[in-house]
C-alpha cells in the first residue's frame, strides 16, 4: 500500500471500463469506482447501457486506463485483472496442480 501512496503503478494492467464497471443507486455508470468518473447516467440515457457503455466517453476513459493513467488499491479490482492476466493464470494453475 505504500508504494501507491507514492505513486508507485501496479504490475497488473487494469482492466476497468473493459470486463467489469459500477452503477452507482443513482444510475451513474462508472468504468471505476476510484476514478469515479461517470460515464454517463441510465436514467439520462433511457437505460440503455450499450449506449453508454460503448460511447466516446467510455472508450476516452479505457485508454486513460490502458496507459496506467492511475493506480488503483482495491483487491476486488485486482481479483478481475488478475481474471485477464494470462501470466497470473498460469501461475496460479502451477500451485493448484503442484500442491503448494
Amino acid at each position: 500500500m505504500e508504494g501507491l501512496l507514492r505513486g508507485d503503478r501496479i504490475n497488473l494492467p487494469c482492466y476497468a471500463g473493459v470486463a467489469s464497471c459500477q452503477i452507482a443507486p443513482d444510475g451513474e455508470v462508472w468504468a471505476c469506482c476510484i476514478k469515479s468518473e461517470s460515464l454517463g447516467n441510465l436514467r439520462n440515457s433511457n437505460y440503455d447501457f450499450r449506449k453508454i457503455w460503448f460511447s466516446e466517453e467510455a472508450g476516452a476513459l479505457r485508454t486513460a486506463i490502458k496507459a496506467r493513467a492511475c493506480s488503483c488499491p482495491l483487491a476486488n479490482a485486482a481479483y478481475t485483472n488478475m481474471l485477464f492476466s494470462l501470466r497470473t493464470l498460469i501461475g496460479i494453475g502451477r500451485e493448484v496442480v503442484l500442491g503448494r
